[in-house]
């Protein structure tokens, strides 16, 4: 089960906004709107499957949304890796994660106020964590990845996060620091209607994705618990982190 924690009427003081018309599931909405989870809202649903959404468009969670079911979708400098065209790096024959920018609004990051951009600041490679600051179940998910990043931070390696942070839940820095406390100093970017990071990586709630050295979509894990990242989940994502990290190409897809 999702849970979003929004606590109202709190006062100025308390650093907590509502999020009004925001729903987590269908039972939220009224008539025969269902629940956008990536945006967070009520809507008509689109589509039952990938047919009855036009070319370059699939069908996800009853949307259409940009991507591709097959190989045809996608141009020849590109390739279909978990329902969305990346194109293909020059460097290394491998799909490129989809880079954008955004404003560190984490008041404990170094890079707290500055533009940030995924993956050209990130030289070593980056695990990208997409959910809410007020979701006690992502907080959670945080935790249990840092415990892994502490790993391999003790291997001499300094593998990176960016929390995304949903669209729809609003968030000021005094809020994450709330929220995310002093020990989490990495960059928290918000996602936007211009931007939309979720939709690009074709990600929801708990999902981690790593991005390794040379910028490419390397894996997708979720949706996550502590549990699971702690687990035997979590072992395939320190390997798959480490390899991100590395300099050599990755193997191509197959």
């Amino acid at each position: 089960m999702r849970w979003l924690i929004v606590l109202c009427g709190l006062g100025a003081s308390a650093g907590m906004s509502c999020i009004s018309s925001h729903c987590l599931r269908d039972a939220d909405c009224p008539g025969s709107q269902v629940c956008r989870e990536q945006a967070g809202a009520c809507e008509e649903p689109e589509c039952t499957a990938d047919a009855d959404c036009g070319h370059g468009k699939v069908c996800e969670e009853r949307f259409c949304v940009v991507g591709c079911a097959s190989q045809d979708d996608c141009a020849s400098s590109e390739e279909c890796v978990d329902r969305r065209c990346h194109r293909i790096g020059a460097e290394c024959e491998c799909p490129l994660a989809h880079e954008f920018c955004g404003t560190d609004i984490n008041p404990n990051s170094p890079t707290a106020g500055t533009e940030v951009c995924v993956p050209g600041d990130f030289p070593d490679g980056v695990g990208l964590f997409f959910g809410s600051v007020y979701c006690g179940h992502c907080t959670g998910d945080y935790a249990a990845l840092q415990q892994r990043q502490s790993e391999l931070a003790a291997d001499g390696l300094a593998p990176r996060m960016v929390w995304v942070q949903l669209t729809t839940a609003l968030a000021t820095p005094e809020d994450v620091g709330a929220h995310l406390g002093p020990d989490v100093t990495d960059p928290v970017i918000h996602d936007t209607d211009a931007l939309r990071i979720w939709e690009a990586y074709g990600s929801t709630w708990y999902h981690f994705i790593l991005v390794d050295a040379h910028g490419c979509y390397l894996t997708d894990h979720g949706p996550l618990d502590p549990t699971l990242v702690l687990g035997e989940e979590g072992e395939a994502i320190v390997s798959e982190w480490r390899d991100a990290m590395d300099e050599e190409c990755p193997p191509p897809t197959p």
